[in-house]
């Protein structure tokens, strides 16, 4: 490997663990699956009268899935913003200041809810304290809201250990695109033979950042592949906790 001086890290389970089996069941499309909808219904089911809890759900995580249809299609992030206006409007709610302060409190409400599903491992916390008395270190998140990322790494107590955070919802492009790679380069002021990436998803953390000519270190946990014919990582782990030792 290269001699670095920068580490960049993917966010979510990657750095900080997100526990989905902590959100409840919601019955959608035939099955059950994991949301917040429950829960930002109960908080805020007064600022949309007459929606019953069903309705609410079901215009959620449709929502929610559209955005991702077009995450996945365009390389582009639907902001939390534009996704729950996408959501007033279907929940029969005109423009004006009644959708506005419901948008606000459901932005919110969001955020404070994926907190609670957050964990930060202890030997997460070895390893980045490790990591960063050797090495710049910076962040960067596929995520739709950048204040959530913020908040999380200020309520695990390490947002000062990044000198950088970069988030998709306020660079408009998503991994693996290059330009947002290149974004956080820019951000930090080095070249992409200067830094290392970390992180878990074969197609965001590896071909991504492989395609702008940063080395790679992929969390491997046996629950995703590279695509055939994909060039490999430039190491593999198995988690955060032994990237410390790796570098």
């Amino acid at each position: 490997m290269r001699r670095y001086q920068a580490v960049i890290c993917d966010m979510f389970d990657t750095l900080v663990n997100f526990r989905w089996d902590r959100l409840p069941l919601v019955w959608f499309d035939g099955r059950e699956v994991r949301s917040t909808s429950p829960l930002i219904y109960d908080a805020l089911n007064s600022m949309c009268p007459g929606v019953a809890q069903p309705d609410f759900c079901r215009a959620f995580i449709h929502t929610s899935r559209e955005a991702e249809a077009i995450r996945s299609a365009t390389q582009r992030e639907v902001t939390a913003d534009a996704r729950f206006r996408i959501l007033a409007r279907r929940l029969g709610m005109a423009d004006g200041s009644p959708a506005e302060a419901f948008l606000q409190a459901l932005i919110r409400e969001q955020g404070r809810q994926l907190l609670r599903a957050m964990e930060f491992p202890e030997e997460n916390r070895a390893a980045l304290e490790a990591l960063r008395s050797r090495y710049r270190m910076g962040v960067l998140s596929n995520f739709d809201y950048g204040p959530t990322v913020e908040a999380a790494l200020a309520a695990f107590a390490i947002r000062d250990r990044f000198e950088v955070v970069v988030v998709s919802a306020d660079v408009g492009w998503r991994k693996p695109h290059p330009e947002i790679f290149r974004e956080t380069l820019r951000r930090m002021g080095m070249g992409p033979d200067q830094a290392v990436f970390v992180g878990d998803t074969p197609e965001a953390d590896v071909l991504g950042p492989q395609g702008v000519g940063l080395d790679t270190i992929w969390i491997d946990r046996g629950n995703a592949s590279l695509p055939p014919g994909a060039a490999p990582p430039t190491r593999t782990v198995s988690s955060f906790a032994e990237v410390a030792s790796l570098l």
